[in-house]
């Protein structure tokens, strides 16, 4: 993952957290002044004070109950419903009501009730349910973007690495996959292109006449072993001794590339085998969820965020489009001559 990209992410989840701090000490406040009220309230109205001191806490309790749930629903972009909603509202309706209700209403003589508002009172007494329950609405809003945003910031596709220029003329090219070394360590020593490499591009030794190796220098052993000649037959002569122009006979081609590693292999299959068994199990998940996140489906299948996220990417995108066959023009008859 790059590191702004990092960067990005860390800052998203701080300010997450920050969200929820201030939701807490908000909710706690208005929940220790509207206690306060209510249960004089309570009392002035026959309530025994045993009891009244508990109605105000009963709904602050529901309320925080709501607001710790839609705290964890928005973080995978679902929602409760609309009854998750109207308990919300009927919570944070109840406790401003009961806050501002001795600053609108009086009871007078013989226990009518008259309106006689008390504009410093209302303000007074609704600065805390008011504040509470704006900010128990647009805290979901506020996670719900913040789950978007890290979400897009996991499944952006990380940049390959530039690879590392090579100066042309400086060495042989690096062996492929399967070549044995002691086919390098021959071309190193000798000066001949392993085997496998006749067609291979990438920056080769300037043309020019070859060196031949030091007389006095002793080849690697692997150089040697590669490249010892074959053993000659008892009988006949030997072509070199009669036309000694021709030179010693060239080294013997090393032996063919080994087979590939069974334990190499063995985990490759295990690997291939867990990839298309999550597949399969993501597969199932996303058909019961379709709006699923890659964090949610990470945890279902017990794999890393950025597995999941990975995961998702891989069965949601499109199947790739069949390549046009292309018909190969038929050969040409040469005429006989």
């Amino acid at each position: 993952m790059p590191a702004a990209t990092a960067t990005e992410l860390t800052r998203i989840q701080r300010a997450g957290r920050n969200l929820d701090r201030a939701l807490t000490a908000v909710a706690a406040g208005a929940l220790a002044f509207s206690t306060v009220n209510v249960a004089l309230l309570a009392i002035a109205h026959g309530v025994p004070a045993w009891i009244a001191w508990l109605l105000e806490p009963l709904v602050g309790i529901a309320l925080w109950a709501v607001l710790s749930s839609d705290a964890v629903l928005s973080r995978y972009g679902a929602s409760a419903g609309v009854w998750a909603w109207l308990l919300r509202a009927f919570t944070g309706g109840v406790t401003l009501t009961l806050n501002v209700w001795s600053s609108v209403f009086t009871t007078g003589a013989g226990g009518v009730l008259r309106l006689d508002p008390d504009p410093a009172g209302i303000l007074l007494h609704a600065i805390a349910p008011v504040l509470l329950i704006l900010l128990a609405e647009a805290a979901p809003r506020y996670r719900a973007e913040f789950a978007r945003i890290e979400t897009r910031l996991r499944s952006a596709p990380a940049r390959p690495a530039a690879p590392a220029p090579r100066s042309p003329g400086r060495g042989p090219a690096a062996p492929g996959p399967g070549e044995p070394a002691e086919a390098l360590s021959a071309h190193l020593w000798y000066g001949t292109p392993p085997a496998g490499t006749a067609g291979r591009s990438g920056p080769q030794a300037p043309e020019g006449p070859a060196a031949g190796p030091d007389p006095g220098a002793t080849p690697p052993p692997a150089a040697a072993a590669a490249t010892a000649p074959a053993p000659r037959p008892p009988h006949g002569p030997d072509p070199a001794a009669h036309n000694p122009s021709t030179g010693p006979a060239p080294p013997a081609p090393p032996d063919a590339a080994p087979g590939p590693d069974p334990t190499r292999l063995s985990r490759k299959k295990k690997r291939k085998h867990r990839r298309d068994r999550n597949d399969a199990r993501a597969r199932r998940i996303l058909a019961d969820h379709p709006h699923i996140t890659g964090a949610e489906l990470a945890r279902r299948l017990g794999v890393q965020t950025r597995s999941g996220q990975r995961i998702l990417n891989r069965i949601t995108a499109p199947a790739p489009e069949p390549a046009a066959a292309t018909t190969l023009p038929a050969p040409r008859e040469e005429p006989a001559p």
